[in-house]
């Protein structure tokens, strides 16, 4: 299981709370979230059960905290990079190159997330929520860069991302699956060749 994480019993009841975070994160991410208890996240961040139940009411409130955390990081690196995306094979890069899942380790605990986030509503209904929240943020941006109408860029967007989770799967089980630079570049010439036939297209019925 690891070192436990050093605890002072004098930090802040924040300071506290990261400890807590910390240790579930880690936790969730080597035992999976069904085989972490309250009992192992307190052990872990050297504080009782009682600290535990002071800051979280139970083990999913502290995995919807982790996922806002996640969210948070999320909508942060989308919120640098979007200004310099011009279509779906600058948002593939950014998914592959900027994603916080690099390891495999980390992967399956966002897997772990997912199979939760099937299984309990309150939790299923928040991963929706940021996943919609996401994909209208990035919808909103970058309609004015790639020439595409809002409900084709909902649909990229929509496909983009799914293809950069699967990418990130076969990545998490052998790194040499996958060819980021490559890959990123070949959606890129794919999309850009369907946007010019669609311009094509749609300029011929006008005339």
């Amino acid at each position: 299981m690891g070192r436990k994480i050093k605890q002072s019993p004098k930090l802040p009841a924040e300071k506290r709370r990261h400890q807590l975070l910390q240790a579930a994160h880690q936790l969730f991410a080597s035992k999976g979230y069904r085989e972490s208890s309250t009992d192992d996240i307190a052990r872990k961040a050297g504080l009782t059960k009682g600290a535990f139940y002071f800051h979280f009411k139970s083990k999913e409130e502290i995995l919807l905290a982790l996922m806002r955390r996640q969210a948070e990081g999320f909508r942060q690196i989308l919120t640098e990079k979007v200004d310099h995306m011009s279509g779906p094979g600058d948002l593939l890069r950014v998914m592959l190159k900027e994603c916080p899942f690099e390891s495999s380790r980390e992967f399956r605990s966002m897997v772990d997330i997912w199979s939760q986030a099937m299984r309990v509503a309150r939790i299923r209904k928040y991963f929706t929520q940021i996943h919609e929240e996401s994909t209208r943020f990035l919808v909103d941006h970058m309609a004015a860069r790639t020439g595409w109408n809002r409900d084709e860029l909902y649909q990229s967007v929509v496909l983009t991302l799914s293809l950069a989770d699967g990418l990130a799967a076969h990545r998490a089980m052998d790194p040499k699956l996958v060819n980021a630079n490559a890959q990123i570049a070949l959606f890129r010439s794919m999309s850009e060749s369907w946007l010019s036939r669609k311009k094509r297209m749609t300029k011929k019925r006008k005339v």
